[in-house]
């Protein structure tokens, strides 16, 4: 089975963040229920906050088979004389448009999504760690345990967390009739891999082991050019991963790595029998 899905040689950074901070601007937010979709939808309120002056920052748009569904919306209207909640009315009047709640800043230029919680992907609950986040936890944790003993957790706290993601994985690869597990892998567990921020993945597997190589590794980019290799958590994710999609233990050793000054991380893989 081939990888016709996955794109290659092209990324588009993608902005997940519901909120904005723009110092001195007017802005608001809109969370509006779709109660049943058709198409032009999606035009229609664009263009209903166009004609009124709103530039739109932020755009969000999910739909159920069932043709329910949310549009969110972040507007910066600074330059206008928008009415937010005479925008409110005029989208209420939008077919297939049913409630409509304006979300106001909570201080002029800083607008902050509470309304749409918890976040999903998927059908799974997600919660967004953003960089500076998992470098202050590493950094501390080195700090107070010394970085081999700090490695060593980070590898077991992965690979915990590898084993759980690989029976998710095989999960979703069985409702759409992938059974093979390098299909599981390829289709499955790599596009996952990057779609969900952690980083790009080639994957190189042999009976005996094999190699993967990572790009843009976000463990690895957060600590910088540390001098040694910083791939702990994400290596010992690739090890449970691994060893739950294939059905045997697997270790997971770190070649090369970009903390270390390489142009990409290399993971050697072992099977073990």
């Amino acid at each position: 089975m081939g990888a016709e899905g996955v794109v290659k040689g092209r990324n588009r950074p993608i902005n997940l963040g519901r909120y904005a901070v723009s110092p001195g601007r007017r802005l608001a937010a809109y969370s509006m229920d779709i109660i049943e979709n058709r198409i032009g939808i999606l035009r229609d309120v664009a263009q209903a906050a166009a004609e009124r002056g709103g530039d739109i920052l932020y755009l969000h748009l999910q739909v159920s088979e069932g043709g329910e569904g949310t549009i969110f919306l972040i507007l910066d209207a600074t330059e206008s004389a928008l009415d937010f909640e005479e925008l409110v009315e005029e989208l209420n009047e939008i077919e297939g448009v049913g409630n409509v709640d304006l979300i106001l800043p909570v201080r002029e230029g800083l607008l902050i999504d509470t309304l749409n919680f918890p976040a999903y992907v998927g059908d799974r609950r997600v919660a967004i760690m953003r960089d500076v986040l998992l470098r202050s936890a590493k950094d501390e944790l080195t700090k107070r345990i010394g970085p081999e003993a700090a490695d060593a957790l980070l590898y077991n706290i992965g690979f915990e967390m590898g084993l759980g993601a690989g029976e998710d994985h095989k999960k979703i690869a069985r409702s759409v009739g992938i059974e093979d597990p390098k299909d599981v892998l390829e289709l499955v567990t790599v596009p996952l891999f990057k779609t969900l921020g952690y980083g790009e993945a080639e994957l190189r597997l042999s009976r005996q082991g094999g190699e993967i190589r990572l790009y843009r590794n976000i463990e690895c980019e957060v600590a910088g050019v540390a001098g040694r290799a910083s791939c702990s958590l994400i290596r010992g994710m690739w090890a449970g991963v691994l060893t739950s999609v294939l059905g045997r233990e697997v270790s997971v050793e770190e070649v090369r790595c970009m903390a270390a000054g390489d142009g990409y991380c290399e993971l050697k893989v072992v099977q073990r029998a």
